[in-house]
C-alpha cells in the first residue's frame, strides 16, 4: 500500500513538473524578442511545394472538422504533422504555433518538445529552444540526440563558456552511458582544440560502443597516422 502510494505520488510530481515546464515555455513564447525569424526561404521544387501545400490543406481541413470530443491522440497527431508541414514550407512562426498546440494536447511526448526546440532554434529563439529541449530531456534523459541538440544550442546559440560546455558533455556522458554519438562529438571537439591524442581516445570509446562502424574506424586510422607523423 505504501509503495503504491509512493508510485502514484511520483507520477503526479513528474507530470506536474512536465506541465510546469510546458507553461514556462508557452509564457516565454508569448514574450519573444523582436529579432525572431517568422519565414525562411526554402529550396522546394514546384511539385514538392504543391504536394506539401496540399497535405497542409488536408490537415487544416481535418483539424477544422474535429469534434469537441475528438481523440486526443488523433488531435495531437494532426497538429504535429501540421507543424512539420509548415516548417518544410518555411513558415516557422506557424510551425511553432502548431507544435505548441500539440505540446498542450500531450505534454508527455518528448518528440514534440524536440520539434518545438528545432523550430525555435531556426527562429533564433535560443532561450526558448533550450527550455524545450530540456523538457524533452526531462522526459527522455538517455536520448543522445537531445543532449547533442542542447549542447549545440548552448554553444552556438547562447555562447556558453568552455567550462559550461564541458559540464554539459559530462552530464551527457553520464545520462547516456557514454553513447557513441556523444563520444564522437566530443572527439571532434578535442581535435578542434588540437588535442589529437584525447580525440583518438574518445573515438576508440565510440568504437567500443559501435564496433562495426566503419566511419569511426576511418577516423581512428586518420588520427593514428597523424600522431605517427607528429612523432616522426
Amino acid at each position: 500500500m505504501f509503495k503504491d502510494h509512493l508510485t502514484r505520488k511520483n507520477i503526479i510530481i513528474g507530470l506536474a513538473a512536465v506541465l510546469a515546464l510546458a507553461a514556462a515555455g508557452f509564457a516565454i513564447y508569448k514574450y519573444a524578442s523582436d529579432d525572431t525569424v517568422d519565414q525562411k526561404q526554402v529550396n522546394l521544387s514546384a511539385e514538392e511545394r504543391q504536394r506539401i501545400e496540399s497535405e497542409r490543406s488536408e490537415l487544416e481541413r481535418e483539424i477544422g472538422e474535429l469534434p469537441a470530443e475528438a481523440d486526443p491522440n488523433r488531435k495531437f497527431d494532426l497538429y504535429f504533422k501540421l507543424g512539420e508541414a509548415e516548417r518544410v514550407l518555411g513558415n516557422l512562426e506557424k510551425s511553432e504555433k502548431s507544435f505548441l498546440t500539440a505540446s498542450e494536447i500531450n505534454a508527455k511526448e518528448s518528440l514534440v518538445w524536440e520539434a518545438l526546440s528545432d523550430v525555435q532554434s531556426e527562429r533564433n529563439k535560443f532561450k526558448e529552444a533550450l527550455k524545450s529541449i530540456d523538457t524533452a530531456l526531462f522526459l527522455a534523459s538517455g536520448e543522445a540526440r537531445y543532449w547533442l541538440k542542447k549542447i549545440s544550442i548552448s554553444e552556438n546559440g547562447l555562447a556558453a563558456t568552455y567550462e559550461e560546455i564541458e559540464s554539459l558533455y559530462n552530464e551527457a556522458f553520464f545520462a547516456t552511458n557514454i553513447h557513441q554519438d556523444i563520444a564522437i562529438a566530443y572527439a571532434r571537439r578535442r581535435e578542434a582544440r588540437g588535442e589529437i591524442g584525447s580525440a583518438l581516445s574518445y573515438y576508440r570509446i565510440a568504437l567500443q560502443r559501435d564496433p562495426e562502424n566503419e566511419a569511426i574506424k576511418k577516423e581512428i586510422r586518420r588520427l593514428e597516422e597523424a600522431i605517427k607523423n607528429i612523432n616522426n
